[in-house]
């Protein structure tokens, strides 16, 4: 098992314009103290054998398990090698997206 840093997180799915490329997804960009934080206009295309659904990438791939804190840091980590993700459902709109790693 490999413990890489976090750095960048982005949203993929069928609520996102981009769809499901890990490459692709709409990035929250890292304003600090383990928090990533935007305004994100959920615009894509959900149909019936897909709702609208997004999941979180870490470093642009699907080869990494979800955030994980470091007791005792305001570090955030992911563990390489597995992608352990749960679909979140969401309606399309815009939301105010914060993922805080040291609060976790």
């Amino acid at each position: 098992m490999t413990v890489i840093p976090v750095t960048s997180i982005s949203i993929v799915g069928s609520a996102v314009k981009s769809g499901w490329s890990e490459t692709s997804g709409t990035v929250i960009p890292y304003v600090g103290n383990g928090v990533w934080k935007d305004k994100v206009v959920l615009n894509g295309t959900p149909s019936d054998n897909d709702p609208s659904r997004i999941v979180f990438v870490i470093n642009n791939t699907w080869n990494v398990s979800p955030i994980k804190h470091i007791m005792g840091t305001s570090n955030g980590a992911a563990q390489e090698g597995t992608s352990i993700v749960e679909d979140i459902y969401v309606d399309t709109g815009t939301y105010d997206v914060t993922l805080d790693m040291q609060n976790h």
